[in-house]
Formats: C-alpha cells, structure tokens, sequence
C-alpha cells in the first residue's frame, strides 16, 4: 500500500482534527514506532534486512550508506588471502573509542566503525554515512547486512511502502496511525483509543508467524 492509502483507511469519515497532522504523524510517528515494536515483540525480521557492501580506498575512511539504511547488524572486510575477517567491531557508542580513531593517524585496515551524518548536499540526499577507525592503507572491500529504514523527502509525498515492508505485514500501521487520531481527537481516556490500542498490539503480535521465510536448523558455508 502507498502511505495516502492508509492514511485515508486509518482516517476514516475525516475524524482526526483538521489540525491534526496526519502525514507527518504517520511517516515520523507511527511507522518508526512499528518497526521498533516489532524488533521487541517479534525479533529481526527478514524482510527488513538487507546486504550492502562499500569499497574502501586509501585515505578515504568515511562512506555514504544507501538511502534506506536504518542500523546495522553485521560488518566483515575481505581479507587479501580471500574469504571475510572477522566482524568489524562497532564503537560508536563509546565515545572514548570514538575520539581515539578520530586522532589516530597512522593508516591500517579498518577494525572498527561508527555511523555519523553523512556531509553529502547534492539531492537525493542520503542522511548516513559510515566512519572507519583509522584512515585505510590500501584498497578493502566492507560486506554489511543492514536493517532497512523508509527514507521520506518531505512529509506529503506519496511513498510506496511495500519495497520496504510487506503488503500483509502493513495493516498494524492502520490501527497504529487510527490510534494517534483518536488520542488527539478524544484523548487516551476513550474507549475508541483503547479499542484501536490494543487491536495494534494484537495485530504487531500477529506478524510473529511471518519472522523468518525458511527454518535455522544449520549453517551452511561457501568454500
């Protein structure tokens, strides 16, 4: 579904106040809190990965991320002997780790990462960017796999959601949206705001089934 569509099933008969921001609600509000309650209540779910890679130059060691990046979940560089090294180690939540990349100054291969606001200004303009831990001292490739965000250039245009989240998964964004109009036009006491808070829960509950498209029974390897 496109987001004007469930808008307007989440708005039904024009109920939300006209001073209600509908679009900046559902594209800011509501979908950013889907997909973290359906990180808590299903776990990772396949349809929100995706694999990336980046080619890593010397002395280059900032690179924009696509446009639809929301966090990462794995990152490995191909090592010169063939194969993958071990895991980058993410440090951006240290920021001691963080200021000591930041003055090193002698190159290496990357061994650990941060995500930063990307400096590109040219439309379209992708929002994140990773920073490796020391400046590059020769040519790497970095494979990442990465959970998907839904990038949106402003708060009205009509955006597809179903590259990014299943059409059968979408229908809690209805209720999640349909909430938010009701706790502003007759507040959290209502019994139409529970009605629609618990059918969102139920329906987040709902998409467990869909988590994975395949059983994780064992681990086969390339050679």
């Amino acid at each position: 579904m496109t987001t004007t569509q469930i808008e307007s099933m989440a708005n039904q008969n024009g109920v939300a106040n006209p001073d209600f921001d509908v679009q900046g609600t559902f594209r800011f509000l509501v979908i950013p809190k889907f997909l973290a309650d359906v990180d808590d209540t299903v776990g990772k779910v396949h349809w929100r990965r995706a694999n990336g890679t980046l080619s890593i130059v010397a002395p280059t060691r900032q690179y924009d991320l696509p446009a639809d990046f929301g966090k990462f979940e794995k990152v490995r560089s191909a090592l010169a002997s063939g194969g993958l090294g071990a895991g980058l180690a993410f440090i951006g939540e240290d920021p001691d780790l963080v200021l000591d990349a930041e003055a090193c100054t002698t190159p290496g291969p990357p061994t650990g990462y941060w995500v930063v606001r990307s400096s590109n200004t040219t439309p379209p303009i992708v929002p994140w960017a990773v920073r490796f831990g020391c400046i590059p001292d020769g040519s790497y490739t970095a494979y990442f796999i990465y959970f998907r965000g839904i990038p949106f250039s402003d708060l009205t245009s009509d955006v597809n959601l179903d590259p990014y989240i299943p059409y059968d998964c979408q229908f809690p964004l209805v209720h999640g949206l349909r909430k938010e109009i009701y706790r502003d036009r007759f507040g959290v006491g209502d019994n139409r705001f529970a009605a629609e808070q618990s059918a969102y829960q139920e329906a987040v509950v709902s998409l467990i089934g869909k988590k994975e498209l395949g059983p994780r029974r064992m681990s086969v390897f390339c050679r």
